[in-house]
């Protein structure tokens, strides 16, 4: 099966909010996990992504890392973020900043806390998905090995389907 398909069916289990399915599916499974609630976005953030919070603070933050490898011992590592805004034109216009690459981001905690420190997400393997007045970003980076970009993009395609924590 190609990784496009094994993508495309990761994503029809992530919709149904079945994260165990869909990381099986990509031929992933997850290593272990950390969740941050209720960070604060402008301090969580940079560039032009903490500029357009200064001007419309977020309701609430939450992030997610998940670690996952494959059979091929390649290992990688998926942030997930929630940002709930005040609105949906807010969410909108966060969307349209954090989807121009190079315009800042929100920074990932927590590589530390799972020993994967030094980790620099670059927004190479990037999707955003709006839902309503809540946006979710994901980010895909190799830590271990050398997983295909496919994999990679693959895998924030399928995460930024999942339900908030």
């Amino acid at each position: 099966m190609t990784q496009a398909k094994n993508t495309r069916n990761g994503r029809n289990a992530a919709r149904k909010g079945n994260e165990r399915e869909a990381w099986d599916r990509m031929g992933l499974r997850r290593v272990r996990d950390d969740v941050r609630r209720d960070l604060e976005c402008a301090v969580q953030s940079y560039g032009e992504v903490q500029q357009y919070f200064l001007r419309h603070p977020c309701k609430r933050l939450q992030q997610r890392l998940i670690p996952l490898a494959d059979a091929e011992g390649n290992v990688i590592v998926v942030s997930v973020m929630w940002a709930s805004m005040r609105s949906r034109s807010d969410a909108a216009g966060l969307k349209r900043v954090e989807d121009e690459y190079g315009t800042g981001d929100v920074i990932p905690v927590g590589t530390q806390l799972l020993e994967f420190g030094g980790i620099r997400f670059t927004a190479q393997h990037y999707d955003s998905d709006q839902k309503g007045s809540m946006l979710v970003i994901a980010e895909a980076e190799p830590v271990r090995g050398n997983p295909s970009d496919e994999l990679l993009d693959g895998a924030a395609s399928v995460a930024v389907l999942f339900p908030r924590p």
